[in-house]
């Protein structure tokens, strides 16, 4: 019992010529490959355009922290002066008003 239907003559035809037929790949490699090779096995290649942006990132990455740090050490003063007023507004009593008590 064959569960497959029976193909027509023309598809055997064409799968047997397909099976003939050679097969014609280019198997050589492509022009420069050898030089790109030796290049990164040596490690004279360029750098590529991603560890390019890396390297930019992580400069920008520490110019914002001097930056940082900069405007810290400037305001300092001004820093320490409102954590002060903020320690003895800390101390004052505070009263809760409820508003269920008043009628309206």
């Amino acid at each position: 019992m064959n569960p497959l239907p029976p193909t027509p003559p023309e598809w055997a035809c064409l799968a047997a010529a397909a099976r003939l037929a050679a097969a014609a790949r280019d198997t050589a490699a492509p022009r420069g490959f050898a030089v790109r090779v030796v290049a990164r096995a040596l490690g004279i290649t360029r750098p590529a355009a991603a560890s390019l942006l890396a390297r930019l990132s992580l400069r920008a990455l520490g110019c914002a922290c001097l930056l940082a740090l900069a405007s810290i050490a400037l305001n300092y003063g001004a820093i320490v002066n409102a954590m002060r007023e903020d320690i003895a507004t800390l101390g004052e009593p505070v009263t809760l008003v409820d508003s269920s008590d008043h009628a309206s």
